[in-house]
């Protein structure tokens, strides 16, 4: 006669873990005792910054939700850029016999 265990999933173990968490007053957000992620401070300002972000207007590309310093846009140009000085276009002689840049 075999006895089989229980088989313990992670589920399982995170809801013990809250549990416990939460019976210690502990916030599940920053993981400090004294309140709960619904209050925490940390969190509330998170919140509060992704709002305010929500209103920025990029300088670079003029729509709203991002800084120029994260701009997609201006990433993508100055990669080009990059390539571009990493690897210039190759020099021809023109028609009239002058040196100049392929295009």
């Amino acid at each position: 006669m075999s006895t089989k265990m229980p088989k313990i999933t992670g589920r399982q173990d995170d809801a013990a873990s809250a549990a416990s968490t939460k019976a210690a007053g502990g916030c599940y957000y920053c993981k400090q005792d004294g309140h709960v992620a619904k209050e925490c401070p940390q969190l509330a300002a998170k919140k509060a910054r992704a709002a305010r972000m929500a209103e920025w207007e990029c300088r670079f590309c003029y729509q709203k939700g991002h800084l120029r310093a994260e701009c997609p846009q201006q990433a993508a140009q100055k990669e080009a850029e990059r390539a571009y000085i990493r690897a210039p276009p190759a020099l021809t002689v023109g028609r009239v016999g002058l040196v100049t840049r392929r295009q």
